[in-house]
């Protein structure tokens, strides 16, 4: 019987390349416009009835664009080399993404609040804005 021997194994960094600061920056900005189209796209069909196609799109979405802001944020996160515990900021955009994130359910069901919903999401987007620009705690 021949004895086993291990595999040499590869640096994990020759086999896939960390993503740049600038990589996740990009790709956390795409996320957070996807999922703002999503709910400027669900709050200007509030009215309309039944589930249209563009409910579904939106839906679809706001799911992925949400996903994307999270992975992207930590890897921000990491990238900044931010300690543990986090900063009083990343809770509050933490905070923020799970308002945003329930913000979709939230117009599908009061559609007649759709101008407060419209400006609901503008002032947690300029609030996040904010927050990671400039970190004031």
């Amino acid at each position: 019987m021949l004895p086993l021997r291990p595999l040499p194994q590869a640096e994990p960094s020759a086999i896939i390349p960390p993503m740049s600061y600038l990589a996740y920056k990009l790709l956390h900005l795409v996320g957070v416009f996807a999922v703002l189209m999503a709910l400027g796209a669900q709050i200007a069909s509030a009215g309309a009835a039944g589930k249209s196609r563009i409910h579904k799109i939106a839906g679809l979405c706001h799911a992925l664009g949400l996903v994307v802001i999270l992975f992207a944020g930590f890897g921000l996160l990491v990238r900044l080399t931010v300690p543990w515990p986090w900063p009083g900021w990343v809770l509050v955009k933490l905070l923020i993404w799970l308002l945003i994130g329930s913000s979709l359910a939230l117009v599908r069901r009061q559609a007649a609040l759709a101008v407060v919903w419209w400006w609901a999401v503008v002032g947690l987007a300029t609030l996040a804005g904010y927050m990671a620009l400039y970190k004031p705690f």
